[in-house]
């Protein structure tokens, strides 16, 4: 699900959903990057190894970097191979053994 406004939509013109939809994308620019400026910091936990784990990142756009920095427990995270259907709103992780982690998120 994306909050970016649709193509088309009964009743309004065409010239102002291109508006809104431009206005959206340039929203989601500047809150990248502010985010950008302020790195964001998530606690993730994995409770089992191999399991998809969906993690909130808030960002509004889907992640273009992620970075483990700080973990309680010798293991490698990395992205799922499973589909994600909302990339803007989560990003789905797994670890190769039960751990916490602490990401930054970009």
């Amino acid at each position: 699900m994306s909050l970016r406004p649709p193509s088309s939509l009964p009743g309004l013109p065409v010239q102002l959903i291109e508006w809104l939809r431009g206005y959206y994308d340039e929203l989601v620019t500047l809150v990248r990057l502010v985010a950008d400026l302020q790195p964001r910091y998530q606690l993730v936990t994995f409770a089992a190894a191999t399991t998809d784990v969906q993690v909130f990142h808030g960002l509004g756009a889907p992640v273009t970097a992620w970075e483990v920095v700080d973990r309680d427990t010798d293991s490698n995270v990395w992205q799922s191979a499973t589909v994600n259907t909302n990339p803007a709103l989560f990003i789905i992780l797994q670890a190769s053994a039960p751990v916490v982690v602490k990401l930054r998120l970009a």
